[in-house]
């Protein structure tokens, strides 16, 4: 049997988001992030402090705000500008899957080149690793911060479009569990849900294999195990770091597994219905496992 597993997104898990951050910054030598974030992270005490020692650190940032459920193609681009006008070095996405998503597909059109993300799409391999993009996910979710596939909508024909490359991944992801205390229990559920779908059907993928299979059932136990006792207790910082751990490995064996027809039903009912994609997931599930038992 041939079959590849490749990994490489540097992860650090931390308990001081500000340091471990800044660490990167000048590891790399990053002197003008450009910060994609959720709007209703920018009142947290951990985003401003981390935002007043970029400041303390004589590093000029931009932020960029406007980022929605569903990223369309018009938020990449319009990323895409703000980031060369203001003569940005690197990519700090700070949020969930949608803004992790989006910065990735800042980060591809601002290092490759081309007028629009749609350039890239249709599994269109890459000519070179994307490098600069530092992802901070603040759901247990996606696993968009070390998955090789992230999804836009085209605003005009009600579609997603997937860009595929192992070119497109972070080149660091922070898992940082103190974000994801203030997530609501329905989110928390459908963002769980969603890591879940990824090892179940990575699991049952034709594309599965000895390792992917041994990774997915770990996935789908902490998510048994932890999942519950973040939505009974959403203080629970053990938890949390379990599910954040959980769900970055789903987005790792994404890549050499895939996801199969939960997530594609899960796209076109986001697309057509403007439901969040942890919640269509959650919905496409039971469908899912059952069609696969047969």
């Amino acid at each position: 049997m041939d079959f590849k597993f490749e990994q490489h997104v540097k992860v650090k898990v931390t308990n001081d988001l500000s340091k471990t951050i800044l660490d990167i910054l000048n590891l790399k030598k990053y002197k003008k992030p450009f910060i994609v974030v959720e709007k209703f992270l920018l009142d947290m005490p951990v985003v401003k402090e981390f935002f007043n020692t970029l400041r303390e650190n004589s590093i000029e940032f931009i932020t960029y705000d406007e980022v929605l459920p569903n990223p369309t193609v018009r938020m990449v681009d319009e990323g895409v500008t703000k980031f060369k006008e203001n003569h940005c070095d690197s990519v700090i996405a700070i949020g969930g899957g949608s803004i992790i998503d989006t910065a990735r597909g800042i980060n591809v059109v601002r290092t490759l080149g081309g007028s629009s993300i749609k350039e890239y799409v249709n599994e269109r391999e890459l000519s070179k690793p994307c490098e600069g993009l530092i992802s901070v996910p603040s759901t247990s979710g996606t696993g968009s911060e070390l998955s090789n596939t992230f999804v836009i909508t085209d605003e005009d024909k009600k579609e997603k479009l997937a860009v595929i490359s192992d070119n497109a991944v972070s080149e660091f992801a922070v898992l940082y569990p103190k974000l994801t205390l203030t997530v609501p229990t329905q989110s928390t559920i459908a963002t769980g849900l969603d890591a879940f779908t990824h090892a179940l059907e990575g699991y049952t993928s034709t594309l599965s294999s000895p390792i992917t299979d041994a990774i997915c059932e770990k996935i789908m136990y902490l998510i048994v195990k932890y999942l519950p006792k973040v939505v009974k207790n959403g203080n629970d910082i053990e938890a949390r770091e379990r599910m954040m751990v959980a769900a970055a490995m789903g987005g790792w064996t994404m890549n050499s597994a895939g996801t199969h027809i939960g997530h594609s039903q899960a796209h076109i009912l986001g697309a057509k219905y403007n439901i969040t994609h942890g919640a269509a997931c959650a919905y496409a599930a039971p469908g899912t496992i059952q069609y696969t038992a047969n």
